[in-house]
C-alpha cells in the first residue's frame, strides 16, 4: 500500500536460505501505485538445489527475508522462518507432500491457572511438551493461536488445524454488515496463520447450522468464506467443522470445501429428539453415510470426548473409566474406516469454559471447568492420557494411499483375479458371437432374392 502523497514504483525482493545454507533469490516490481493505492504482489522463486521439505518427521525451515524497495532504497525488511511443503486433498484423502496423512492429536485452549490466555514462555513450553508426550501430530483450536505457539509448532513438527473464531453464529450472519464482520475475522486469521508451515488447513467456522442449504444467510456467508480463504491462501485446503447429527440430507454448500471436520459426541450427548446421538454404536454408520455423501472431501473427526472427574465403573458417565473406554472405542472406529483422515480429541488440557457449565452427565456441582480433557486443569494426566498416548504413538504418520491399496487388492486376490479372467472370457465370447452374426448377415444380404417388381420389369424388357 502506498501511504505517501506521491506515486511510487515499489519492488519486492525475497531471499531464502535453506537449512544447509543454499541461497535462493527472487522478486517482483508491481505497477506504479498512486497515493493510497494498494496492490497484492505474488511471484515464484526457484529454489536452489533439492528443496528441503517440511513435515512432522523433518520440520525443515528456511530463513526468509522480504525487502521492500523504492528506487533501489530499502524501506522495509521482514524476516521469518518458513517451510516448503504441499498440502492438498486428492480423492478424499489429505496429502502432505503427496503422502496420505493419518492425523492423531488433541485440541488446545490458551488457558493456564491464574493467567488464563496470558501465556508465559514457560506455558508455551508446557503446551508443546504435553502434545509431544501425547504423541500428537496435530492440534486445533477455535481461534487463531498465539504467534509464539505457531512458531514452535513449525519447529517441532506439530500440524495445526487452524480455524477462524466463527462459532455457533448463524444469528450473527443475517445482515450484510454481520457477514462482512465475520469475513474480516476470517481474513485476519488466515493472514496471520498462512505463513506457518505447521498450518495444514484454514477452517472457516465451527458448528454452524447442520443444514446450511436451508439457512440462506449462512449458506451465502460460507460460500463467500470459502472463496476468500482460497484467495488469501491458494496453497492450503479449505475446511469447515460441522455438528454430527444423523439423517441430515446432503448439503450442496459443502461442495465448496476440500475438507469437513466432524465434531462427534455420539455416546455422550443425547442429541435432538429426531436426531439422536445417544448411542456410540451409531457413529460408524454416520461416518459411512458422510463418506457416501461427500466422497471427494477429506473427513477428519475434529472433536470427540467425554468428561471425567471421578472414579467409578466404565458404564457410568463422568468417570475416568468411562472416558478411557469411550476414547478407545472412538479410535477403534476411526482405525477401521480407511476413508477417515484422522481424529483430534477435545481437548488436551482442561480449561475454563463458562459459569455453570453443563457438559457433564451427572448432577454435580459445576465449577466452570470443561472436563473432557486428557489432562486436568492442574496439569495432572488422567488415565485416558496413557491410552491416547499408546494409540497415537502406535499410529504411523502416513498411511497407504486408499486407491493404491484397492488396486493392489484387486490384482493380488486370486478370487478377484479368477473373476476378472471369467469376465474377460465371457466378454471375448460375446464379441466373437457378435462378429459371427455380422458376417452371416452380410452374406445373407448379398444373396437375398431381388425385389419381385424388379424381376418382373426385367422380364418385360427381355420380351420386348
Amino acid at each position: 500500500e502506498n501511504r505517501s502523497t506521491t506515486s511510487r514504483n515499489p519492488a519486492v525482493r525475497l531471499t531464502l536460505r535453506s537449512p544447509d545454507g543454499a541461497v535462493s533469490t527472487g522478486g517482483a516490481s508491481p505497477r506504479t501505485l498512486r497515493p493510497g493505492e494498494r496492490v497484492r504482489v505474488r511471484f515464484a522463486v526457484a529454489v536452489d538445489g533439492k528443496p528441503k521439505l517440511w513435515d512432522p518427521e523433518n520440520p525443515n525451515l528456511y530463513d526468509a527475508k522480504v525487502q521492500t524497495l523504492i528506487g533501489g532504497r530499502m524501506i522495509q525488511s521482514d524476516k521469518r522462518r518458513v517451510g516448503l511443503r504441499t498440502v492438498k486433498v486428492v480423492n478424499g484423502a489429505l496429502r502432505l507432500n503427496d503422502r496420505v496423512l493419518d492425523l492423531r492429536g488433541a485440541s488446545i485452549q490458551e488457558d493456564m491457572p491464574g493467567r488464563g490466555p496470558a501465556l508465559t514462555d514457560a506455558d508455551i513450553d508446557a503446551t508443546i511438551a504435553e502434545l509431544k508426550s501425547l504423541g500428537a501430530n496435530v492440534t486445533r483450536a477455535h481461534y487463531l493461536l498465539d504467534e509464539r505457539l505457531l512458531r514452535r509448532f513449525d519447529e517441532e513438527g506439530i500440524m495445526v488445524w487452524s480455524q477462524a473464531p466463527v462459532y455457533h453464529r448463524d444469528r450473527m450472519l443475517r445482515t450484510p454488515g454481520q457477514r462482512s464482520f465475520e469475513l474480516d475475522s476470517l481474513r485476519s486469521t488466515i493472514v496471520a496463520a498462512r505463513n506457518h508451515a505447521s498450518v495444514i488447513t484454514h477452517s472457516v467456522a465451527n458448528e454452524l447450522s447442520p443444514q446450511p442449504d436451508r439457512v440462506k444467510t449462512t449458506r451465502l456467508w460460507m460460500l463467500n468464506a470459502a472463496d476468500l480463504a482460497r484467495d488469501l491462501d491458494p496453497t492450503l485446503p479449505v475446511s469447515v467443522d460441522v455438528l454430527s447429527y444423523p439423517g441430515v440430507p446432503r448439503q450442496r454448500t459443502y461442495n465448496a470445501f476440500d475438507m469437513i471436520g466432524i465434531n462427534s459426541y455420539y455416546g455422550w450427548y443425547e442429541g435432538k429428539p429426531d436426531r439422536s446421538t445417544a448411542d456410540l454404536a451409531d457413529l460408524e454408520p454416520y461416518l459411512r453415510a458422510m463418506h457416501a455423501k461427500y466422497p471427494s472431501q477429506a473427513l477428519v473427526m475434529t472433536e470427540f470426548g467425554a468428561e471425567a472427574t471421578e472414579p467409578g465403573p466404565a458404564d457410568v458417565k463422568q468417570t475416568y473409566a468411562f472416558q478411557t473406554k469411550y476414547l478407545k472405542r472412538n479410535l477403534d472406529i476411526i482405525d477401521r474406516l480407511g476413508f477417515m483422515g484422522g481424529a483430534i480429541y477435545w481437548t488436551s488440557r482442561e480449561f475454563a469454559v463458562k459459569p455453570r457449565w453443563d457438559g457433564g452427565a451427572q448432577p454435580l456441582e459445576r465449577d466452570s471447568i470443561h472436563n473432557k480433557a486428557l489432562i486436568a486443569y492442574d496439569g495432572k494426566p488422567k488415565p485416558a492420557f496413557t491410552v491416547a498416548r499408546a494409540a497415537f504413538r502406535g499410529t504411523p504418520l502416513y498411511r497407504d494411499d486408499p486407491a493404491a491399496v484397492a488396486r493392489a487388492e484387486l490384482s493380488e486376490s486370486p478370487a478377484v483375479g479368477m473373476r476378472l479372467v471369467l469376465v474377460l472370457g465371457v466378454l471375448t465370447f460375446v464379441a466373437a458371437l457378435l462378429l459371427l452374426d455380422a458376417l452371416c448377415l452380410r452374406d445373407i444380404w448379398r444373396h437375398r432374392p431381388r425385389d419381385a417388381q424388379v424381376v418382373e420389369l426385367q422380364g418385360r424388357r427381355r420380351a420386348a
